[in-house]
């Protein structure tokens, strides 16, 4: 599963969680708790409709709450999105896209997504006019049109598009290294997002990208100083009730293997 940001619209349960605590579920506590007791997309669906969940402050954020939407996926391929919003509880088939960013909710990107109906990965036919015949100037004139900013919509759009026409993998190590050069186009570079004022001050880019092959259980990731994919095996760990935790300082140096002693 996975939270991602969605300001501007994520209003929580707190009302009815003050009401009945019995029924309550911190913010903070909801991917514990999905990942602890449940095995399906499906189970998820039905269990969240039974609880409120309210928004719990983060002291190492400086008590901010974070307004999150939801992913979840299970082995099978099944995936819903979760949403607190005005309207109340919110929850989508995931299947539909495939493919989920930040604001807006999901609803809105679902009309979004059928503007871009018309792009392709196939090739613009060439169009003769008279005795001349015009052809397109470079390959890739089918996903001509395809927005290249930073917004959430655009980078939705973006890897719906990629994921949609890339070309079927056979194995769960190509689907890994198809899942990374997706999410190479969404990758945000230090610097290309900046506030008004236009200095480099809370700079937005990507600080860390996660790929989970879910069927294998193994998470694979990348950092922005280091690219190298580097995984952990979930197969390999104490699950137990009370077995000790465990954890994993991610940020390291750019991982570049030096091959010059391979030349031949």
């Amino acid at each position: 599963m996975g939270a991602l940001y969605l300001p501007g619209y994520t209003k929580y349960q707190d009302e009815a969680a003050a009401k009945h605590p019995a029924k309550a579920l911190a913010l903070l506590d909801v991917c514990t708790w999905i990942l602890g007791n449940f095995e399906t997309a499906a189970q998820v669906k039905e269990a969240v409709q039974k609880i409120s969940v309210w928004g719990k402050p983060l002291k190492e954020a400086e008590n901010q709450v974070f307004p999150l939407h939801i992913s979840v996926y299970d082995a099978q391929g099944h995936g819903i999105v979760i949403e607190w919003v005005t309207e109340g509880l919110r929850i989508y088939d995931h299947a539909e896209l495939g493919v989920l960013t930040n604001s807006p909710p999901f609803d809105w990107h679902l009309i979004n997504i059928k503007t871009y109906l018309n792009i392709r990965a196939a090739e613009v036919e060439p169009v003769k006019m008279g005795d001349a015949v015009l052809v397109p100037p470079s390959q890739g004139s089918g996903g001509r049109g395809l927005p290249g900013d930073w917004t959430s919509p655009s980078r939705l759009v973006r890897a719906w598009f990629m994921q949609r026409h890339a070309k079927p993998v056979p194995t769960a190590a190509a689907g890994v290294n198809l899942a990374a050069h997706i999410l190479n186009a969404v990758d945000i570079p230090l610097g290309d997002i900046r506030p008004a004022d236009n200095t480099f001050k809370d700079s937005d880019y990507t600080m860390w990208i996660a790929i989970k092959d879910l069927k294998n259980k193994v998470v694979y990731f990348r950092t922005y100083e280091n690219l190298a994919l580097r995984a952990i095996d979930l197969k390999k760990l104490d699950m137990k009730p009370g077995a000790p935790k465990k954890t994993l300082d991610i940020q390291g140096g750019s991982e570049v293997a030096d091959v010059t002693g391979d030349l031949k």
